[in-house]
């Protein structure tokens, strides 16, 4: 017997867009029990963090029962036709429950706690390591580190007092961090090419040299 199941806080009223929604083909105590190891191994799936927070306010609830396994992931796709509704991160009707077949949700970083990324950038733990803690792909990791060096490299290392030149906006002499909050200006990296010379201009500024 293959068991759709939704567990959800009792404020909860609408099973297509709250709480979380799976499919079991065990019993429903040995799927939670699961669920409780991989929380305390500390998966970072939306899901198991609604766990550590809410924990025996969580209700589990067998919404149907089905024979036949496909007919159940039908049942659960109708339920969760799109990624990251309610608690589940992953389309329904899929086995593992991953966001894509045979690879780890796209932008799954995004769903970890900020609380975790610092720990992440500041953890000496290899990316494989930090991949498996947290369940996402590793290249996700490498992807985090490398943007958080790039910022450190272009905005916290860098001390240099610049000459910013517009031609509307005149000049500006700061350094390219105090420059890019007086601006607005978001790309560090669009920002460091100007000033090395690999591009003229971004955004009608250019770069005139360094104050010594």
């Amino acid at each position: 017997m293959n068991l759709i199941y939704w567990a959800h806080l009792e404020e909860h009223t609408d099973i297509n867009n709250q709480g979380y929604i799976g499919v079991t083909s065990q019993t429903l105590e040995k799927r939670q029990k699961k669920h409780f190891e991989d929380t305390k191994a500390n998966s970072q799936y939306t899901f198991h963090r609604a766990i550590r927070k809410y924990n025996n306010k969580i209700i589990w609830d067998v919404v149907a029962e089905y024979e036949n396994e496909k007919d159940a992931y039908s049942f659960e796709n109708q339920l969760r036709p799109k990624e990251n509704i309610g608690w589940n991160n992953a389309i329904g009707g899929g086995k593992p429950p991953v966001a894509k077949k045979g690879r780890k949700h796209k932008g799954f970083i995004r769903k970890i706690e900020q609380e975790d990324i610092n720990y992440i950038l500041k953890s000496n733990e290899s990316s494989n390591s930090l991949a498996k803690k947290y369940n996402v792909a590793k290249s996700s990791i490498l992807r985090l580190r490398k943007k958080h060096n790039i910022f450190l490299e272009n905005n916290l290392i860098d001390k240099n007092i610049y000459i910013f030149s517009h031609p509307e906006y005149g000049q500006h002499i700061s350094t390219q961090l105090d420059f890019r909050k007086k601006y607005n200006i978001k790309s560090s990296t669009k920002v460091s090419k100007i000033i090395n010379g690999k591009n003229k201009t971004h955004l009608g500024w250019s770069c005139l040299g360094i104050v010594n």
